[in-house]
């Protein structure tokens, strides 16, 4: 790459540079800070703030645009200052009429500001409760007495439970068939809404862990695991004469967990294929 001799605008000594910072409009300068230093002469403009009066340099482009010498006294000059006392300390200090609507309370400082709000706003450590508040009820299902945190409580609650499984036997009972709002007749298929029920999962876990979650005839354990039924689920709903959800409910052999087997799927599928009962 040539080297041009080139002197520098500002201390005029000589020094090299190439032909493409000249073509892009460098070159000029022998180092950056002859750069700085000429900008300082020859681009910055004096000015006097339109606030405190004092005198003030900015670069030609910014000029036009500039009336303060600091942010503090383009917000006094803008909106006009307010002179109050401090609520805390009690010492005169300034501030702008936009700040100063904002609160209700000032202050002169940020110090201030945290001691000021202490007693007025935030309680002291040693005042503040840690404890938490608890409501005692009895529980809708099993009538024993419980406690729940305040805050979780719903005083306007029709019903109350100690945990969620009272909660869920309660539903199963009173929130079923045509006690239920969303109910529309019985157009649910008996043998989908047994399948779907509360006493029906139930079954199926309880084989499940009877098991430790392992498929009976292959031994692998885990994975996607279904229950089989030894004796057809629709041969006993035909032999106990079940017609409806309420009846299944009552039928102990439907949720005798000895007649379910717990298969993996290549499993069951291999054992149920073609019975259409299953």
């Amino acid at each position: 790459m040539t080297k041009i001799l080139k002197q520098c605008i500002q201390c005029e000594s000589d020094f090299y540079t190439d032909r493409g910072q000249l073509n892009a409009g460098y070159g000029k300068y022998c180092s950056v800070d002859c750069f700085r230093q000429w900008r300082k002469e020859n681009c910055n403009i004096d000015l006097v703030c339109e606030y405190c009066g004092n005198e003030y340099t900015r670069i030609k482009a910014m000029a036009d645009n500039s009336r303060f010498c600091s942010k503090e006294c383009m917000n006094k000059g803008r909106n006009g200052s307010i002179t109050f006392n401090c609520n805390h300390c009690g010492n005169e200090t300034t501030q702008s009429k936009s700040v100063y609507n904002k609160t209700k309370y000032h202050y002169c400082c940020v110090e201030c500001s945290h001691k000021g709000r202490i007693g007025k706003y935030v309680l002291p450590k040693h005042e503040r409760k840690r404890s938490i508040t608890y409501v005692t009820f009895f529980c809708d299902y099993c009538g024993e007495e419980a406690k729940q945190k305040y805050n979780n409580y719903n005083p306007k609650g029709k019903h109350h439970f100690c945990d969620k499984t009272c909660e869920g036997a309660w539903r199963s009972e009173n929130i079923t068939g045509n006690k239920c709002g969303q109910w529309k007749g019985g157009v649910t298929d008996l043998r989908y809404a047994i399948r779907n029920s509360r006493n029906y999962r139930i079954w199926r876990k309880e084989c499940f862990e009877r098991e430790d979650y392992t498929c009976e005839i292959c031994n692998n354990r885990g994975g996607y695991l279904e229950v089989h039924h030894v004796k057809p689920f629709s041969l006993i709903l035909d032999e106990n004469e079940i017609q409806s959800i309420e009846e299944a409910k009552m039928c102990n052999e439907l949720w005798d967990t000895e007649n379910g087997q717990v298969l993996c799927k290549n499993c069951h599928d291999n054992i149920t294929w073609g019975n259409k009962d299953e």
